[in-house]
């Protein structure tokens, strides 16, 4: 499959490799303006990268603790060679955050509808070109007020026992220091992003 109509929002996603190229240059300018973003809040530190395969089909399953998570995840993954693909809810493809979501190929979800499945289909169609799919298993940020995660929903295993997709499960610490849950005022200041 190498493009879809998403016939809810409007817009195409496509993983063919013309759009995924095109995916790519726009990611490589956007990631020194990340890059510089997350320097005020602190430093990254990634611990096991060799565990993601430079290439081929890949889950990357994330613990979601802030608004924080999708830059401080993306840019880790995106350092490592690859191109995150974010299913994420359908609101974050609308104007401002949809300018940076749709033109990267990220992958809309449509929550508390008929059509929340269909997302499925377009990361299965990113997977079977070998891109990388980055789901929060829990579908949203954990409301624990331990940072505990929540109880997770079925996606990530059914996406992986149906392309035989391999896992790679990211654990991060710190970012709830720099941006506390959903809130949208970061604290400045020496935090230790993992």
């Amino acid at each position: 499959m190498s493009t879809d109509k998403n016939r809810h929002l409007g817009f195409e996603v496509a993983y063919d490799p013309k759009s995924t190229r095109q995916q790519l240059r726009r990611a490589s300018f956007l990631a020194p303006f990340v890059r510089g973003g997350l320097r005020p809040l602190g430093r990254i530190a990634v611990r096991g990268a060799e565990n993601i395969p430079q290439d081929g089909p890949l889950i990357v399953a994330s613990y979601h603790q802030s608004n924080l998570d999708p830059l401080v995840v993306g840019i880790s993954i995106y350092n490592q060679g690859r191109l995150p693909r974010f299913m994420a809810k359908h609101t974050l493809f609308t104007f401002p955050v949809g300018l940076v979501t749709r033109p990267l190929g990220q992958i809309p979800v449509v929550r508390g509808s008929r059509e929340a499945g269909d997302s499925l289909a377009y990361a299965k169609a990113a997977l079977a070109a070998g891109q990388t799919v980055t789901i929060y298993p829990e579908g949203t940020h954990t409301k624990d007020p331990d940072m505990w995660p929540g109880p997770a929903k079925s996606g990530t295993a059914r996406l992986a026992l149906r392309t035989g997709t391999p896992i790679v499960t990211v654990a991060h610490w710190g970012v709830q220091d720099a941006l506390p849950g959903k809130s949208l005022r970061p604290r400045l200041g020496p935090c230790l992003l993992y």
